[in-house]
């Protein structure tokens, strides 16, 4: 799950806040047993137990509770600070984990509005 935006001059705490409930909102609606990474500024992986299915429904109510929580963001600004996109794929038997990796890297992002 990838956010893109800009920390814009003087919003340096808005942009943070932002962030900081992102990564809020995934622990929200992410299983206990599901792990969560932040591995870029605004880049996060959520390695989930379970298929594809299981995938689909974790990043639509990601997704869900996200949009809500950025037009709120958005409206009390007035500046639409980061947009969602996402991307998944399922581990291969044999696969390590950079290679599970490097595929989802290759994988095209499916945005999500925000």
């Amino acid at each position: 799950m990838i956010l893109q935006g800009e920390d814009r001059e003087g919003s340096e705490s808005r942009y943070s806040l932002v962030l900081l409930n992102f990564s809020e909102t995934l622990t929200r609606v992410c299983r206990s047993e599901d792990l969560l990474v932040r591995i870029g500024e605004c880049e996060f992986v959520t390695l989930i137990r379970g298929g594809e299915s299981v995938a689909v429904r974790v990043i639509e109510r990601v997704a869900a509770e996200w949009l809500t929580e950025n037009e709120a963001i958005t409206r009390e600004s007035g500046t639409q600070y980061l947009e969602f996109t996402s991307a998944y794929v399922t581990a291969r038997t044999h696969e390590n984990s950079l290679e599970l990796l490097n595929r989802l890297d290759l994988q095209p992002l499916i945005s999500r509005g925000g």
